[in-house]
């Protein structure tokens, strides 16, 4: 399976509470510092330190807008009265690797007009500690084929056989809390944990901060007509009793 690229790293700003994305920012840049106070002695001519404080600061570049998210002219208000603004980075706004803290904005700067759109520059420095979380990242995921398509009998295709990303077989679902019971227990199993469903093939997934991929679908097969082993022999018992066909996870035999 193909790994969901990532997207470029934006900042949002506290609007209402709600995390907002700055409005059509292009740049983002976080610099952190570090006071030093030098503790070289005479003995030797290498100098030495200890640290002291630390801080940050935060540039923003992009493209004046008056309506959409975390607008300019929120910016030039919190500018005019020095609000202090909780603000986070990330590359998705629900979850992953998120930096946060709390800003005051020090500048800003318009540029000449680029085909109507006037461009900006905004400049704060942190207040306080930042923040570095590793969050779970929340996504949905429906049953599909290898190949990403959704499963024909949605939303009950049940009996369904459940694979791996590799092909590995998982297990055989009766329903969608079987399909969270057999994937979430599955012990090669080590980013990925389904929460809820809804409508019988759709999911809601928690992935890891740190995993190799975001799914975005899981794969089943269609199993109907599940037969039941009856020994040690190649015996089973059918439901075709004409036919004798008989259903392994993987195909007709």
């Amino acid at each position: 399976m193909e790994a969901i690229k990532g997207v470029d790293f934006n900042i949002y700003i506290e609007k209402n509470g709600v995390p907002t994305k700055v409005c059509s920012s292009t740049d983002f840049v976080l610099r952190r510092s570090r006071q030093l106070i030098e503790i070289s002695g005479p003995q030797g001519l290498d100098q030495d330190f200890i640290v002291t404080r630390k801080g940050y600061t935060i540039n923003i570049s992009g493209l004046v807008t008056y309506v959409d998210g975390y607008t300019y002219l929120d910016i030039e208000n919190a500018y005019e009265n020095g609000v202090r603004l909780v603000w986070t980075g990330r590359d998705k706004l629900n979850g992953g690797v998120v930096h946060k803290g709390i800003m005051l904005f020090t500048g800003l700067d318009w540029s000449s007009p680029v085909r109507g759109a006037f461009s900006f520059e905004a400049a704060a420095v942190g207040c306080g500690p930042k923040q570095t979380l590793l969050t779970p990242i929340i996504t949905t995921v429906y049953l599909a084929d290898q190949f990403g398509t959704r499963l024909a009998g949605c939303p009950n295709p049940y009996p369904v056989t459940i694979l791996w990303y590799d092909n590995t077989v998982i297990g055989i679902a009766n329903n969608a809390d079987d399909v969270i019971t057999q994937f979430n227990s599955y012990a090669g199993n080590s980013y990925f944990q389904l929460t809820s469903y809804t409508g019988g093939c759709d999911f809601s997934m928690s992935v890891e901060w740190n995993a190799p991929f975001i799914p975005t679908f899981i794969i089943a097969i269609p199993t109907p007509g599940l037969a039941r082993w009856t020994g040690t022999d190649d015996e089973a018992i059918s439901n075709d009793q004409d036919n004798d066909e008989v259903i392994s996870p993987n195909y007709t035999v």
